[in-house]
């Protein structure tokens, strides 16, 4: 019994003395650590400094100087100054085995290089079996993870590829428990810089993460992620997002619930589902953008800012869709949206690579086009061509219609621009790089406005373009505010033009325009000013005088032939009834000037309300109208002094010669000086 007490007295001092020899002679782990790393991963350890144990408490081993590199390299892959791990002392006495309760390392340095063929530094050198991997996998499966808590301070990431350089700073990274299936706390802060770009990125971090013993499955909830990026000559950008969800490295998928993604003062909140990760990445599921002010946004992300007219346009945004994405593209659908107060649903996607483009279908309720143009483009003319004049505009984005494929539609159930209103206006846009097409319709003022478009742009020559313009029964008043001309319109204009600048347009405009008016009146005021004249020089009444200033009319018809542009060679045929206007003439568009030759020609009828009496039937009456282009031609249009003065020579003429001799040499100094008061009056000389 006295053995057996002894014995059991023995068995502490034992143990005792069996700790102080370990804690004597820390390098006999040296090399169990050399083999553990390199088995495990492949790597080899050195360490170069001190193997020595903290005491107490807890027990702790600590390393200085370890550098770490693949099998068989000789360049250092990654730098440790100092590592303290705390380890469990139970375990440590009777297993054996290296069971941490805390691990802390300072003074971390991993350089990863890129070279030009693709292999990084940190690559190594397959030379196992597959039976060694095997064996490998299955002692990583079994690996056993179990830290009570972790800290990484003052650790440092540079990786250089070609034309990429990045160094990563992390100042601190701190955990809880370290375990396989617990849920781990993290928090994490981290500096990086893209020293090519002079880019930098100052990363806070905080959640929840949790993950299997292979390391391939993780869960995360409320990680929340803060970033502020500074870039060259801008201000700084703040970041943040929240994530929720899980991963699976093995299946090379992820899921996000709930997650939030905020950009200065664009907020969103996600659900997507990711696959394919590892080789083929695409993304589904929904995204919802919280409202949001368009321009302050635009501000603080230092992009062009958008002028408009209405100071309140662009002042809400929102939207939610469901999401697709790969590398390749992405794809928006079930678009709801709001813009301001108008409504926007729909799809859309975008082509990304070298097949880049986008494709939309999308519908507007309201769109009130004018509030959001550039305060510029506000159209204050007057009568008087008040205001700022046009200047040179790119019609056709040549460079951009080359780069980017197009295929859209637009339908707007109302568009407003400034007093113009269009209802049911459908717009479809098709560019397959060198040949665009573009169709609108669109009703309003009683009728129907079609437009067709076909541009073709070779990349090697100039842009050819045809354009078709069909106007069906609409209201010329209503939709032209103009007042000398009204009726109901039909028209068919069919032109060819050449170039992408405005002023190629206007300068090669080639074709005809066809119109049909209805029902409608015009303004004959300028053709009643000259017969007036000759009326009171023939004493006797044309007729004309008694006509209306704003004519009725059952029908105008008449054509308009481009030659060569607008400036000149416009050539104007009309007819109506018994009236028949000739015309040539063209229009200066860069001073808002007009400037036409006009001869009008009324014939004898028993039955028109155009019609003359003789002698002024069937002669030419001559009008020049020059002026701003949008003013009345009641204003514009004047008798032509030298084709007027020849006009009424003629007349006295030929009523002279019908009075007799007698009475021409009675009456010819009377008529001479009458003729000189009334042109002198009509032409205000």
């Amino acid at each position: 019994m006295k053995l057996i007490l002894a014995l059991l007295a023995l068995i502490p001092a034992l143990l005792f003395g069996a700790v102080l020899f370990l804690l004597d002679n820390p390098d006999l782990y040296r090399q169990q650590l050399n083999d553990a790393v390199k088995q495990e991963t492949g790597f080899e350890l050195s360490i170069n400094g001190d193997v020595s144990w903290r005491y107490w408490p807890p027990v702790a081993i600590q390393v200085t100087d370890i550098e770490i590199q693949p099998a068989g390299s000789d360049q250092p892959f990654l730098l440790l100054e100092t590592a303290a791990v705390d380890l469990k002392l139970i375990p440590l006495l009777l297993g054996g085995e290296l069971a941490i309760d805390g691990l802390t390392i300072d003074g971390l340095t991993l350089n990863a290089e890129v070279t030009a063929d693709g292999k990084g530094n940190w690559q190594v050198a397959d030379t196992t079996s597959a039976a060694t991997e095997a064996e490998s996998s299955d002692r990583s499966a079994s690996l056993n993870l179990d830290i009570a808590h972790m800290n990484i301070s003052n650790a440092l990431i540079r990786y250089h590829a070609p034309a990429t350089d990045y160094v990563i700073k992390l100042k601190s990274l701190a955990t809880g428990a370290v375990r396989a299936n617990e849920a781990t706390s993290i928090a994490f802060d981290v500096s990086a810089e893209d020293t090519l770009a002079g880019l930098s990125s100052s990363i806070q971090g905080a959640g929840n993460i949790t993950f299997n013993r292979e390391f391939d499955q993780y869960q995360f909830n409320q990680l929340t992620i803060k970033s502020l990026t500074r870039l060259s000559d801008t201000s700084d950008l703040q970041a943040s997002m929240t994530l929720n969800g899980d991963a699976d490295l093995s299946q090379g998928t992820a899921n996000l619930q709930a997650s939030q993604i905020q950009l200065a003062d664009l907020q969103a909140i996600i659900d997507l589902q990711i696959s394919q990760m590892q080789t083929a990445p695409s993304l589904k599921g929904t995204v919802n953008i919280q409202p949001f002010a368009v321009k302050p946004l635009l501000a603080k992300l230092q992009l062009p800012t958008i002028e408009t007219r209405h100071p309140d346009a662009l002042k809400r945004f929102e939207m939610t869709a469901n999401i697709e994405a790969t590398p390749a593209a992405v794809h928006l659908t079930n678009i709801k949206a709001k813009l301001d107060a108008m409504t926007i649903n729909g799809s859309a996607s975008a082509a990304l690579g070298t097949d880049s483009g986008a494709r939309f279908d999308l519908s507007l309720d309201t769109l009130t086009l004018s509030d959001y143009l550039p305060p510029d483009a506000e159209n204050n003319t007057e009568a008087n061509n008040a205001g700022p004049l046009p200047t040179d505009s790119e019609v056709l984005p040549i460079d951009s219609l080359n780069q980017y494929s197009l295929d859209g539609r637009f339908h707007i159930i109302q568009l407003n621009y400034e007093t113009y209103q269009l209802n049911d206006l459908n717009f479809t846009v098709i560019n397959d790089r060198e040949q665009l097409e573009v169709t609108t319709t669109a009703n309003g003022y009683n009728g129907q406005i079609k437009h067709h478009l076909v541009a073709r742009i070779p990349a090697d020559a100039a842009a050819t373009s045809t354009s078709r313009l069909t106007v069906s029964g609409v209201d010329i008043t209503a939709l032209t505010d103009v007042e000398w001309l009204t009726g109901s319109m039909e028209l068919a204009s069919d032109i060819r033009f050449r170039g992408h600048m405005l002023s190629e347009v206007l300068d090669s405009m080639n074709g005809s325009n066809q119109f049909l008016i209805k029902q409608g009146s015009l303004d004959v005021s300028p053709v009643k000013k000259i017969a007036g004249v000759i009326d009171s020089l023939r004493g006797q009444s044309s007729g004309i005088g008694e006509w209306p200033d704003k004519m009725p009319f059952e029908s105008l018809m008449g054509t308009l032939t481009l030659t060569d542009g607008i400036k000149a060679n416009q050539q104007l045929n009309v007819q109506l009834e018994t009236m028949k206007i000739v015309g040539t003439g063209g229009i200066d568009y860069w001073q808002n000037q007009l400037d036409y030759d006009l001869g009008i020609t009324l014939q004898e009828s028993a039955t028109s309300q155009f019609s003359v009496k003789p002698p002024l039937a069937g002669l030419r009456w001559p009008l020049h109208c020059a002026g701003a282009m949008d003013a009345s031609p009641a204003t514009l249009c004047l008798p032509n002094s030298k084709d007027t003065q020849a006009l009424v020579t003629d007349i006295i003429k030929q009523e002279l010669k019908r009075q007799g001799q007698e009475k021409l040499k009675a009456r010819l100094p009377e008529l001479q000086d009458k003729a000189k008061e009334l042109l002198k009056g009509l032409f205000g000389t």
